[in-house]
Parts: C-alpha cells; structure tokens; sequence
C-alpha cells in the first residue's frame, strides 16, 4: 500500500495505524482482564516471598556472627557478654574404657565430640581488666555511697547452660580384619550396613528380653582374646537390668528384665583393633587419643511401661440423692479383698480344710468401684454324734455379681448365704436317714452305676436318683428363697431409690452340698456330691492320688467338672439366678449335677476372673484333663507373674488361715485383658492339727 493510499485509508476510516494499534492492545487488555489480574497477584507474592527469604538470610548470618549471649550483670543491673555453652565430653569414662564416649554428654548432634573441638571451649569472658570485676559501691555510715577501697574480688561468671542429660544406651565392642590392609572405610560400610539392618524389637518393663545383634561379616570378627575389648554396655543399661554376651560367629547377645521404661536410641560404638591398641599406647604415653577410627551408630530402642503399673487403684465412693460422696458406695459396703481358713474333720482319724480368698479386680479398681464377687461356707460334716443330731453335709458357694449391675454385689452375697441356709435347714439328719442311710444298698448300686457310666449316670438310672432323693425339690427351694429374698431386698431398697430393678442385683451363682457316707463300699465309705451351677465361673473335684469313682473302670477318673457353664449370644454374656425365667422347677433340675467319689485331693469352686485366663472357652471349662493342669501345674508350678505360684496350698504343716492369705497374694496374677474379681474356693483333705492354743 502506498502512502497515498494509507492517507486515503486514514482520512476513511478517521484513525491512523497507531492509534489502531493501541485499540486493539486495549482490546486485549479487557478481554483478559481476570488472567491478567491473577499474573499481577502472583509477582506481587513472589515478590513478598523474595524479600521475606532475603531478610530471614540475613537475620540468620548476622546470629551466626554472634558469639556470645547477653546476661544480666548481679552488680551493676546491666547486661554483659557471656559465654556460649558447649557440651563438653568427659575425658575416660569407666564404664566404657578404651572408648571416649563421656558419661553425662557423650554427644553433640548425634556425634562424639572430637578432642580439637573440645580444646576450643571459651574461656570465661572478664568482665574488667586483669580477669576481675569492679567492686560494687559499700554504703558508708550515714547510709551514702562511696566507692570501695578494697582489693575487688573475681567475680563467677554465670552461664546459662541447661541440665545434664541422662546417658543414653551405650554398646561398644572392636573389630578386627582377619586379613591385614583392610582399609577402615571397608571396616566402617561393612559394620554401617549391618546395624542399619537391625530392627531392635520392643522391650517391656518387668519382662525378659533377649535380642541377637547378628555381626557375621565376612573377614571380620569382634576381639574376644583381650577381655578389655570384649562388648560392653554402659550403667544406663546394667542398671536397668541388661547384659550383653559375645558368642560365636560374630554375635552379641543382648538380654535381661528391664526395670523401667525408656523411648529413645541405642548408640552404638565401635572400633577397629589397630584403633584400639593405638589409643592404648597414645594414652600410655600421655598424648592425646585419636577418636577417628571410632564410628557411631544409632538405633531406636523403646522400653514400654508395664501395663500392670499403668492400673490405678482407687478407693471405693459412692454419691448420694444429691451427688454428694460417701464411702460405703450406694448403701452396700463390700471390703476389696477378703479370705479365711478352717480345718474340719469328718471322722475320728481324718480332717479336711477349706481355704478361700476373694479379691477386687482391677478393672474395678481403676474406676473406685467395689468388688462384686462373694463366697460362703458352713460346716456339719463333723463326726455324726450318737443322736443324729449333726446331720454331716457340708456347703460351699461361690457367686459373682454382674459388673454392669450397681448393686450386684449385695445380690452375691444374698446368693450365697440364703442358699447355703436353706440346705441347711432342709437336709436334716431325719431326711438324710429317711433318703440315704435307710436305701444305703440302693444308693450303692447307683453309685457303681455311675462308676461304670464313665461319671455320668444313665437317664433312667438318674430319673429314678431324682425321684427316690427328691434333692431336685431341695434345690429348688433354696434357688427359689435365694431368688425371693434378693427380690425383696430390691423392692425394700426402691422406696427410697425409685428406679431400682431386680436386675440391679444380677448375679451367678455355684453351690455344692457334699457328704461322707461310711456305709458305702462295703463299709470303706465314699463321698456324695449334689452341685448346682447358674452362668459362667468353675467348679470341679479332683483327684490325683487315687481312683474317684472306684467301682470296674480300668482307668481311674482323675477329674469332675461340677455343672457347665452358661454363655450368652456374645462374649461376656452369661444367666444370672435373678432372671425369673431360671426359678424354675424344670430350670433348676437342669442345672444339677450328682457324683460320687471313693475320695478327692479338691474341690474346687472359682469366679469367671479365674476362668477367664485359663479356661477362655465354653469347653475349656468342662475340659477336664485342663483342670488337673490347672490344680498341679498354675497352683503348683506358677502362674503368670508368680512364678511361685502358690505351694502354701499343698503344704499340711502351715495353718490353713496363712494359706488363705497366700492364695490372696497368688490372685493378683496378671493376666492381658483379663481384670475382673477373682475368687477362689478350695477343699482339700488335710493332716494338718489345729494348736490348742
């Protein structure tokens, strides 16, 4: 286009070319506008982001220029210089001869402090000429001040420096090369890679440990000729009950029960053997040791805290109407443990004790609630007298309130005292003639009949049992007034308290009535056991001495569990005997069990915070080999955290009272996840005279 044109073309359209341009740029510039804002914010924080960066750069040069910090002068209430505080490794270290690790700040920053570093520690700064410090002004007599003749005494100089740290885990130990020239740098990436493959597991407080650091490297081994560069540990870690072993192939054995917890690192040191006789000549010699040829590495190591420590164990209170507390917690004081001893003989030549003790578990002690479980004897199986008058039964009960029922407690103690009375009151010496001395030679033939049925009588045979003894009747009487009375107790109780339940009161309950008859077995005698069981717990005989049923079994019967045990649909579910749907006469017969035995060295009868641990199912608790594991091994042999176990039990020369009171300290075993109250019931034949005195 000529100029000719362009001028035409301008006086046309009115615009020149420039202004044509900067039309269409403003164009642009609306069209874009939102992009354009959005690259105008972001210059704008990069900018502030810049000079940010710049100023932090130089805040921090001009600190690290710094080299001293500001204290404030005690005379003159001024600041002053003061020196830098460096942590400053002590020279030799007993616990750990031949290696310069200190024994309060082995490290800084992870790493031994070389000697060059420690040589450069700041002296203390003066505050005046000639390392002294102008004497603060005296008051003279008429109270003005004047200035001090006195020679000015050299002032401490304070420096802030924080308290020592503890020593950390030490494990030191030198290698030597079966080869010599073995550069060091082999040495040291031969040893870093093997440490860094350690993953040290956890320890526990109270617990035995052993761990294997495995060092078997090719070409090199650890020193065990000279005893002074034999592996070694520091106190941090003798004190708290670790060893370390050197055995074959390169390995150290590193072991113990830790005494308390830790969560930190295990340092590892280590050296080469030319690294270890040169120091010993330079220390000799009185140079200065070489730390090069020492390298250091670390992993992490934690001790856990005993969960048995982290229980707490607070008292019982409970609030009344207006939430104030009281300590006898809702009315029912229950004491957190108890136990009691007796001896009791049956006949002229033998005696039999019983030995019970029932402790608060932990689950409730941790929360100050009061232990719901309970247990009740009475005695009549002393000899019978020449009248009838004592009747010879014997009873033992245990029970356990359920923990989710705030008044269970009362309802297991109501349990096992009305039952045991009401048995009492109804077997009678008339009855007990009239249902078994009279029918002596029936009750033998049931009693062989049992024998010969592996324990169990057969259904006619017990049918019969049943309808000849009427003992189904007088259980039932008892569960039935057990039943009534804590059904009293309840209504008695909500005139006060509203919203009280039967259910409040919920409870298990295990019972047992048992008597020495001497007319069976042609006269030699045999016991007779009629047991009642209603939810979860144990209860057994057994006998480890001889056959308990006699009669033509080839192999003695060493074991019977007294009942089963009730489950709910989930775990932690069990029958309680205040369901109204248990008292009945079809409910109780169901839950009774009849045995004979010729003798037993126990009885037993145990709450759920013992079966629980040992028995964790529904047929581990009818198993009955287990239960003679039970009574020879975790009595006998140890339990837990009692490796003593309780062997006060088996031993007729001590007062059974004293046993009882060991079997309390046995009860309070650990065991994981299981903290309920136990309670644990025993009946043993014994040797054992009560002193007159």
């Amino acid at each position: 286009m000529n100029e000719q044109q362009s001028a035409e073309q301008t006086v046309e359209t009115g615009y020149s070319p420039l202004h044509q341009l900067l039309t269409g740029i403003s164009d642009w510039i609306i069209s874009h506008q939102t992009a354009l804002q959005i690259a105008c914010a972001v210059f704008i924080l990069s900018a502030v982001f810049t000079l940010l960066y710049i100023f932090h750069k130089f805040r921090r040069r001009v600190n690290d220029m710094e080299d001293t910090r500001t204290n404030i002068d005690p005379h003159t209430g001024k600041t002053r210089p003061a020196v830098k505080s460096v942590e400053m490794p002590k020279v030799s270290n007993p616990d750990l001869d031949g290696f310069d690790t200190g024994t309060d700040t082995p490290f800084k920053n992870n790493e031994v402090v070389p000697e060059e570093e420690a040589a450069k520690i700041d002296s203390p700064v003066p505050l005046g000429t000639d390392n002294t410090a102008a004497a603060p002004s005296q008051p003279d007599d008429c109270g003005s001040v004047k200035e001090s003749s006195s020679v000015p005494e050299p002032v401490e100089t304070v420096v802030n420096e924080p308290p020592p740290k503890p020593t950390p885990p030490i494990i030191a130990f030198t290698f030597q090369t079966e080869r010599d020239g073995k550069p060091v740098s082999f040495i040291t990436n031969e040893i870093k890679k093997r440490i860094a493959d350690f993953q040290i597991p956890n320890a526990t407080v109270d617990t035995d440990y052993e761990f294997i650091f495995d060092f078997s490297i090719d070409e090199l081994k650890i020193v065990s000729e000279q005893p002074e560069a034999q592996p070694k540990i520091n106190s941090t870690l003798t004190d708290n009950g670790f060893s370390v072993e050197l055995l074959e192939g390169n390995r150290i054995r590193f072991y113990g029960k830790p005494k308390m917890d830790y969560n930190g690192k295990i340092y590892f040191l280590h050296q080469t053997a030319e690294a270890f006789q040169e120091k010993q000549s330079k220390r000799a010699e009185g140079q200065s040791e070489p730390l090069y040829n020492n390298f250091q590495d670390s992993k992490p190591f934690i001790i856990n805290a005993h969960p048995k420590s982290l229980w707490k164990d607070l008292p019982c209170v409970g609030t009344d109407e207006n939430g104030n507390p009281y300590d006898n917690y809702g009315d029912y004081e229950n004491a957190d443990s108890v136990s009691s001893g007796e001896v009791v003989s049956y006949t002229s030549a033998k005696s039999f004790e019983v030995i019970a003790a029932s402790i608060r578990g932990r689950s409730h002690a941790h929360v100050g609630k009061p232990r719901d479980d309970a247990y009740y004897y009475e005695f009549d199986g002393r000899q019978q007298t020449a009248d009838g008058s004592n009747a010879g039964w014997n009873f033992i009960t245990v029970a356990d309130g359920a923990g989710s029922a705030k008044h269970s407690r009362k309802g297991s103690e109501i349990a096992t005292r009305t039952i045991v009375q009401t048995l009492r009151s109804a077997l009678t010496a008339e009855f007990t003639k009239v249902i078994f001395t009279d029918r002596m030679e029936q009750i033998q033939r049931w009693k062989n009949e049992f024998a010969d049925a592996d324990g169990k009588l057969a259904p006619e045979t017990e049918k019969e049992f049943v309808e000849k003894s009427q003992l189904d009747k007088v259980l039932y009487i008892a569960v039935r007034e057990a039943f009534v009375k804590i059904h009293n107790e309840a209504e008695e109780y909500k005139k006060k308290h509203p919203d009280t339940k039967i259910n409040d009161y919920n409870t298990t309950l295990l019972a047992a009535a048992f008597r020495w008859f001497p007319e069976l077995n042609d006269g030699k005698g045999g016991w007779f056991i009629v047991s009642y069981w209603v939810g979860d717990g144990g209860a057994t005989i057994l006998d480890d001495t001889a056959d308990a049923v006699g009669g033509s079994r080839k192999t003695p019967r060493k074991v019977f569990v007294l009942g089963e045990p009730d489950g709910g649909e989930f775990a932690g579910q069990t029958r309680f005997l205040t369901m109204k749907e248990e008292i009945t006469e079809e409910k109780v017969r169901k839950r009774l069990r009849f045995t004979f035995c010729d003798s037993f060295e126990a009885m037993l009868l145990v709450t759920d915070g013992i079966t629980d641990p040992f028995f964790p199912s529904e047929a581990a608790v009818v198993d009955e080999p287990r239960w003679l594991e039970f009574y020879e091994k975790k009595f006998k042999g140890g339990c837990y955290e009692e490796p003593d176990g309780c062997k006060e039990i088996f031993d007729d020369t001590i007062d059974p009272q004293k046993k009882s009171e060991a079997l309390l300290k046995w009860l309070k075993f650990w065991s994981k996840g299981n903290h309920d109250d136990r309670t644990v019931l025993i009946v043993r034949p014994t040797t054992f005279v009560k002193p007159n005195n």
